[in-house]
């Protein structure tokens, strides 16, 4: 090989270690760029945390002084404070359950077990605890229609599935778009069971979500409204929880072609067949307990 040739081939091989280095530098940068993001989106999580955590026990621990404090307080005081605490109890558990199952999730040890549920018991327990808030809201919820709950006779309810797991991930949907609809506004839930599986859908008419964060809004730690002064609660995890328990039950989670206004989103669970089960029937499987009715125990009380 000449000298002249010798130095050609020198020149194309640092030329290609060259765009080598370049692209390993590309993909240096990118790699800390997403350490960067995923640092920070930690330690917005954790403030958001703390507050999210935070402002419900104190609320808690407020009202309840309040009501001690009273010499004798009439039982619609109480009971107007009772309805707050429990409020914001049932918040706090919430968040709680979405931190654990989050948890669980990272460290790979989240499991479903699937048996014959009622699935408009497990649904109608997780909108039972909304109605409140979205009567305070001055939102209307609409089940299959018109109807406030889902109608319990005349429908077919049952379908094997994890009822825990489901009713994680419907009250995510359902607390997103309570969340997000505006005074006077309507969420539209409906719920079909049929051969193929089970579908649910929720829908609310709030702003919906711009073109460029329809691809975000399953990711962990992401939300809405990311401002030092956000304008909604959360922990930006229900939404990346409730993907990743439809993941594990075999189901598809979608966020819906944006509308006129809005936001839609849909779950669909394939049917399991008997020898898949692997729980006994169980028409009680609850992942938030069933709301009771103690008030008239609490009202001898004072």
């Amino acid at each position: 090989m000449s000298e002249r040739n010798a130095e050609t081939q020198t020149a194309r091989e640092l030329r290609q270690a060259y765009d080598v280095i370049a692209e390993l530098e590309a993909r240096l940068d990118e790699v800390n760029a997403r350490l960067f993001k995923a640092e920070r989106g930690k330690s917005n999580f954790i403030s958001h945390a703390l507050n999210e955590l935070n402002n419900p026990l104190s609320a808690i621990i407020g009202l309840t002084e309040q009501v001690i404090s009273m010499p004798q307080p009439a039982w619609d005081q109480v009971r107007e404070s009772l309805q707050w605490v429990r409020d914001e109890s049932c918040y706090l558990e919430f968040q709680l359950k979405n931190l654990f199952m989050a948890g669980e999730l990272e460290d790979g040890v989240a499991q479903m077990r699937s048996a014959r549920v009622d699935v408009y018991a497990v649904l109608n327990a997780v909108i039972t605890r909304y109605l409140a808030l979205a009567q305070r809201k001055g939102v209307r919820i609409a089940c299959n229609g018109a109807h406030a709950l889902l109608p319990m006779a005349g429908a077919t309810r049952h379908f094997n599935t994890d009822g825990a797991a489901l009713s994680l991930i419907f009250a995510n949907l359902l607390d997103n778009a309570v969340k997000f609809s505006p005074p006077g506004g309507e969420v539209r839930v409906q719920v079909d069971i049929h051969p193929s599986g089970l579908d649910i859908a929720v829908a609310e008419d709030g702003p919906g979500i711009a073109a460029a964060d329809r691809t975000h809004v399953f990711d962990r730690f992401w939300q809405h409204d990311d401002s030092r002064t956000k304008s909604y609660r959360g922990l930006g995890l229900g939404l990346s929880v409730a993907l990743s328990c439809a993941e594990l039950l075999g189901a598809k989670l979608q966020l819906s072609e944006p509308g006129q206004v809005g936001a839609r989103f849909t779950l669909h669970l394939p049917a399991l067949e008997a020898d898949q089960l692997t729980d006994a029937p169980d028409d009680n499987v609850f992942f938030f307990d069933q709301p009771g009715d103690d008030d008239a125990s609490v009202e001898q009380r004072f």
